[in-house]
């Protein structure tokens, strides 16, 4: 069991390494520290393209997975779908943040439900 559990780690350990050593060259060299307000899709698309504006388009022959560029491209066409015409994000704590005043203010009616139920056979 022991054994199966330092595997288990090791693997994981393993992967993440791969994470770390593939990531998007691109955003490391953004400078974002000059901007008074949160960064928008509007500001990472300009980093990504001055980034990849000097560099040659890669070939398309033979090619088993996408590069960086269709995966950025993919990401933003479905990032611009969601986020405000400004370019902000949208604020991935809403639904967990109702969830939890939810919760808050309907605590006592959930358990008195659950405490009606009388059933026999």
């Amino acid at each position: 069991m022991k054994t199966n559990n330092k595997l288990l780690l090791l693997a994981m350990i393993f992967s993440f390494s791969f994470n770390v050593a593939n990531s998007q060259q691109w955003l490391k060299n953004a400078d974002f520290s000059n901007l008074n307000r949160p960064v928008n899709l509007f500001d990472l698309e300009k980093a990504f393209n001055a980034y990849y504006k000097d560099k040659p388009e890669p070939k398309e022959e033979g090619k088993a997975e996408d590069g960086e560029r269709e995966r950025f491209q993919r990401w933003d066409w479905f990032m611009r779908q969601r986020t405000f015409p400004t370019g902000e994000f949208f604020n991935t704590g809403i639904l967990y943040n109702e969830y939890n005043n939810y919760q808050s203010t309907h605590q006592d009616h959930s358990k008195h439900i659950a405490d009606t139920a009388n059933w026999t056979l």
